[in-house]
């Protein structure tokens, strides 16, 4: 039996977080003032590379650290969860979810769940492109006290992946298991294609290749609506 070509990446994101919070910003915001600090430290791996890229797409796996306010050293975590582009089915109320991250870890004998998402708030179509960077590098993040989302939300904040951070992902790149340079670059040929054309679909109002409208129109039109009834 031929072992799947899998595919790694290291990626650490920071950012203002604040305990006993329950919305991202508001995290953000008390976490800038008391100089709070959540630090995400993760290994993304994906098993197989065809399973993932091919519809039904499998999610990949989530291992690293995490560094808390108050909290020393490094505490670890396994068997998280990483979504690239879940589908419409998973996109937020007037906006595009772009990647989810689900993980698990213990400290003093009780369990946190840290749910993430990077997403694409609804925008105006020609102005939409403008805000990928950001989009892309900002994940919102909520902690819950127990195994799952059903726990009580203890903390929140918005962490980012800086420039030398991505670098450094782009730098730990890994392809165990590839059967050679062809092989390689065909796994990370089908990860950078899924990874282009989602960004094609949330943020362009047309895919060059489709000649037709795809979710951009109805973006716009909760936008439209999120407009008038803030008028």
């Amino acid at each position: 039996m031929t072992t799947p070509t899998s595919l790694t990446f290291r990626e650490k994101m920071s950012g203002p977080f604040a305990m006993g919070v329950t919305n991202p910003e508001d995290g953000a915001r008390q976490g800038r003032l008391t100089d709070w600090q959540f630090v995400l430290h993760a290994v993304v791996i994906v098993d197989d590379i065809g399973a993932f890229t091919t519809e039904p797409r499998a999610p990949g796996r989530l291992t690293g650290e995490v560094e808390l306010p108050g909290v020393q050293g490094r505490i670890p975590f396994t068997d998280g969860v990483f979504r690239l582009f879940p589908g419409p089915q998973a996109d937020a109320a007037g906006g595009s979810l772009l990647m989810e991250y689900e993980l698990t870890f213990h400290h003093r004998g009780t369990p946190y769940h840290l749910t993430g998402r990077k997403s694409a708030p609804a925008r105006p179509a020609m102005v939409a492109p403008v805000w990928v960077w950001q989009d892309t590098t900002t994940l919102a993040v909520r902690l819950h006290r127990g195994n799952g989302t059903d726990g009580e939300v203890v903390g929140a904040g918005v962490l980012r992946l800086g420039a030398g951070d991505l670098a450094r992902l782009l730098a730990s790149v890994r392809t165990p298991w590839a059967d050679g340079v062809f092989d390689s670059g065909q796994a990370l040929g089908a990860y950078a294609r899924l990874f282009s054309q989602g960004l094609a679909r949330t943020y362009l109002p047309y895919l060059p290749w489709a000649g037709k409208p795809l979710a951009g129109q109805s973006v716009a039109g909760k936008l439209t609506a999120a407009e008038g009834s803030a008028a």
